[in-house]
């Protein structure tokens, strides 16, 4: 199998410049940048746009540890969590209970770019949100139909995929890139340290505003809940329900437009393959 170009030299090193905390990134770092090379078929666009993720989330990593070591923090407030099959509703559902002035979600804007902390409505908060509606508008250029199928929004509430990227499990590397080793492992890994992860996020948040209660969804979190339960004793959760067969046809549909804009070429064949074996695993886990 043949290696593509994906520049992994500075990823591999961040670990030795900065404070990454424990080192439960490394193994799925490092099975990620393999299965990228080896099995992804990037474009030079995606191998760019990938590794700039990759490296932004390291780096906001660091700064989450080195903020929560010098800082006090309490644990977050109660967490209501919205999970389902994707393109089931979760997202309508998201948005709807977080128009209450009682749930707050993080915004899109505040995980890309989290630090230095500001004050809401600042300039500073506002140069950010340029910076992100600057991203998302080269996104949208390379694959347009994302406005239609899953629009994104710098001060938009965001997934916890991006949350558990701290810990280098996401599932969202699987919507960008064929990265089935990766997948692979994700299927069989505990998501106890993408969870910590995720809580020193939310920590973070924190000390600018506690609410009352955080508003969270990720459609994967139906194969987490004793690693969700583990981190959050007093999580509550509401689970849509839609037909498999449509809500997996959908999320088919997704992936095979996403990975056309990162990717040299694509097989909807495995992507149909894969999509359902992973959400079969997926289910089974729930259901156990």
């Amino acid at each position: 199998m043949s290696k593509n170009f994906f520049p992994s030299k500075n990823l591999v090193s961040l670990g030795s410049k900065r404070n990454l905390g424990e080192n439960d990134y490394f193994q799925p770092l490092s099975l990620l940048i393999e299965s990228l090379k080896k099995e992804a078929d990037l474009s030079l666009f995606g191998s760019l746009s990938v590794a700039y993720l990759l490296n932004n989330q390291l780096r906001t990593r660091s700064k989450i540890f080195n903020y929560i070591k010098n800082t006090e923090v309490s644990e977050p407030s109660q967490p209501i969590f919205i999970m389902g099959l994707p393109r089931s509703g979760t997202t309508f559902l998201f948005h709807l209970l977080g128009l209450d002035k009682d749930h707050r979600s993080p915004y899109f804007w505040e995980i890309l770019h989290t630090f230095p902390l500001t004050s809401s409505n600042s300039q500073k908060e506002k140069r950010r949100i340029k910076r992100t509606n600057f991203e998302l508008s080269l996104l949208n250029n390379l694959i347009p139909e994302m406005k239609i199928i899953h629009p994104i929004h710098s001060n938009f509430p965001e997934e916890c995929t991006l949350l558990t990227a701290f810990s280098m499990r996401s599932y969202s590397y699987i919507y960008i890139a064929n990265v089935p080793s990766y997948e692979n492992f994700l299927k069989k890994e505990n998501f106890s340290p993408g969870f910590l992860w995720h809580s020193r996020f939310l920590q973070v948040l924190e000390t600018k505003r506690k609410p009352l209660r955080w508003l969270l969804k990720d459609p994967n979190h139906v194969e987490h809940l004793p690693e969700i339960i583990n981190q959050y004793p007093k999580a509550r959760f509401i689970h849509i329900h839609r037909d498999p067969s449509e809500s997996i046809a959908s999320i088919c549909s997704v992936t095979s437009k996403v990975r056309a804009g990162f990717s040299k070429k694509q097989n909807n064949f495995q992507i149909g393959s894969n999509t359902l074996d992973f959400w079969q695993n997926a289910l089974e886990k729930y259901l156990d």
